[in-house]
């Protein structure tokens, strides 16, 4: 193995970093490893088409959408080393739950180069070991940090800050993309928060997009996921149209319910990279426990901040 490629081969099997930039790196390590002219990464999230998560130049994916092979890969998936023709050859790669990922090669030079085909095996399983590992661990501070999120967001001085600490807080303890708050404000839900840099401006399109798929779990006070929760009959065409126009992305909606009336306040609304898998039954309940805890102390942000005509007429509101 040449030195570079030793090299790399030793920083992909350390990689902790996001999927978003080892599935890339993986793919180029494996053209190189392979001798071919060009690869492609294919991804599928559960219930939507197959898409190109990375590939060497846009020749490489029109030829392998031209050669048909897309209609194929459901018979690909046990890992081996299929010839699709002399041109292509297929392996299907380990990744999260709910997902399925292929490599592409074109133009393999040395058949015995082949034999790479455990090593790049090896890096993707490894990579997805230790997400597996990261996000367990993650799990069990976040059981015992929800506990603490209401006394973390009491330190807030007003609403605003709140809404950013939640949505920093959960994004670092749950492994999330993104994660957006929304809060009914004057029985209009808007999205308030998210944890790319706090409040996006409410007349973007992807605000709009945001608040569509929030109030589609706020309208049911219901949980709502792409790819669906297991068990669940809330409908989720929002979230199945959101997934499509932001890669395939995992999507799930958390209503923070009044403790009394157990009416939605506001939604929180995660985002995972398709590869990642979907959502497990342990993160499920540290965020029902969290949202449940943080309720209370959200609302009562929400009252005494902002404008104190606002204030006045929220308080005029609530005794009527």
């Amino acid at each position: 193995m040449p030195t570079d490629t030793h090299s790399e081969f030793e920083a992909l099997a350390a990689f902790a970093g996001e999927p978003g930039q080892f599935w890339p790196r993986l793919r180029a390590y494996a053209q190189e490893l392979f001798q071919a002219e060009g690869s492609c990464l294919l991804v599928q999230a559960e219930g939507e088409g197959v898409r190109v998560l990375a590939q060497s130049s846009t020749r490489a994916g029109q030829s392998v959408v031209q050669s048909g092979l897309l209609s194929e890969l459901g018979n690909m998936s046990d890992g081996a080393l299929h010839a699709w023709s002399a041109d292509l050859w297929v392996v299907s790669l380990p990744t999260g739950a709910g997902s399925q990922l292929w490599l592409v090669l074109l133009d393999v030079a040395d058949e015995e180069s082949r034999a790479a085909l455990r090593e790049v095996k090896m890096l993707a399983e490894s990579y997805q070991s230790r997400r597996r590992e990261q996000r367990t661990g993650e799990q069990v501070i976040g059981l015992s940090e929800a506990l603490d999120l209401g006394i973390a967001l009491g330190e807030s001085e007003n609403f605003s800050e709140a809404a950013l600490r939640l949505c920093h807080r959960v994004a670092a303890l749950l492994g999330a993309a993104r994660v957006s708050l929304g809060w009914v404000e004057d029985d209009i839900l808007r999205l308030r928060a998210t944890s790319h840099g706090g409040r996006i401006h409410e007349s973007t399109q992807e605000a709009e997009a945001l608040v569509r798929v929030m109030g589609e779990a706020a309208d049911q006070n219901n949980e709502a996921a792409h790819p669906a929760i297991t068990g669940s009959q809330a409908i989720t065409r929002e979230h199945q149209a959101f997934s499509r126009d932001h890669q395939g992305a995992v999507v799930l909606s958390i209503p923070i319910r009044d403790a009394i009336k157990r009416e939605p306040l506001g939604v929180l609304l995660l985002e995972r990279a398709v590869e990642d898998g979907g959502w497990r039954e342990a993160e499920l309940e540290c965020l029902r426990l969290s949202t449940d805890l943080i309720a209370s102390r959200l609302s009562s942000l929400h009252e005494t901040s902002g404008w104190w005509g606002r204030r006045l007429w929220r308080g005029g509101r609530r005794r009527l």
